[in-house]
């Protein structure tokens, strides 16, 4: 099945697809309750929708995962700051920071940045689901 993504507002996703809303709502509470009692909150997340060729409104990616969501240690969290996390900040933050234009080919990554986006994905990987990651 062909899918196309689209730029919409909450208002356009409930008018388009009310149900697929409620899967990706659904997706997003289960999310947290796996979260919760591993001292972790889903801060928040982007989901990502797409029409089909008949124009009917697609979840387009899995919700929630590290690269479109924020998961927080609960025990660090503090209002009006910047959190610790479990997601790519340490390369949001270089991207931002380098210079790149965002256009294509984007630049090489240095190892450390590389090497701290991957210790976060891991570390909240193994904090949620328990298992050792080899």
């Amino acid at each position: 099945m062909p899918c196309h993504f689209l730029v919409a507002g909450s208002r356009q996703v409930s008018q388009r697809g009310a149900t697929h809303r409620t899967d990706a709502d659904e997706r997003l509470r289960r999310g947290a309750a796996v979260c919760e009692p591993r001292g972790i909150i889903l801060a928040d997340t982007k989901v990502e929708w797409g029409g089909d060729a008949d124009g009917a409104l697609r979840l387009a990616d899995e919700v929630p995962k590290p690269d479109s969501s924020r998961f927080w240690p609960a025990e660090t969290w503090r209002p009006g700051r910047a959190q610790p996390s479990y997601d790519k900040q340490p390369l949001r933050d270089w991207l931002e920071s380098s210079g790149w234009d965002k256009k294509a080919p984007g630049p090489e990554l240095p190892d450390e940045v590389v090497a701290a986006t991957r210790d976060r994905y891991v570390g909240g990987f193994e904090r949620i689901t328990g298992a050792r990651s080899e």
